[in-house]
């Protein structure tokens, strides 16, 4: 270093005198520092039910072709976008739905606890959000349950045809 005073000049001098205040540096960075938690965590928890989905098609058949798993992938993905956007939207934006009777088979009591896990993990949700976020949530596995069933359908029936020939 060739002049090391005139370094440390600078550095005390940046440091003594910053170009924002520190409270208001602080008041900044506190409520980043929470916003990326919550996205982490809400990005984990839908996260966890694309794994759940895709074991889900793992266990009723594992037989499926190339084409089909890219499909099976496709459609994860998109269950993992839309539950995402209803997620942001339920949640930040405070979007409500009318939420109706999803006959899904699934017995209440199973969305009851992913309602209780809903408001231990995003400790931000109150309980009409919870009830929001377990009625999209219910509803994109529908959909994403009735594309996959298809392809596992369409793989079996493409399987038995292949035996039979």
């Amino acid at each position: 270093m060739r002049n090391p005073v005139v370094f440390l000049t600078l550095l005390v001098a940046a440091r003594a005198f910053p170009t924002k205040d520190i409270l208001e540096l602080n008041a900044l960075e506190k409520p980043d520092i929470e916003h990326i938690d919550k996205d982490i965590r809400t990005v984990s928890y839908i996260q966890n039910f694309k794994t759940i989905m895709s074991d889900y098609v793992k266990m009723q058949y594992k037989n499926l072709t190339v084409t089909d798993m890219e499909v099976v992938k496709e459609t994860l993905d998109g269950f993992l976008q839309n539950f995402a956007v209803d997620l942001h939207n339920v949640i930040v934006k405070g979007e409500k739905e009318v939420i109706e009777e999803i006959n899904d088979g699934i017995p209440n009591s199973t969305f009851d606890d992913v309602k209780k896990c809903i408001k231990n993990e995003l400790p931000d949700v109150n309980e009409e959000m919870a009830d929001q976020v377990v009625y999209k949530l219910r509803k994109n596995l529908l959909k994403t349950r009735n594309i996959l069933d298809g392809v596992i359908r369409k793989s079996q029936v493409d399987d038995d045809f292949n035996v039979g020939s």
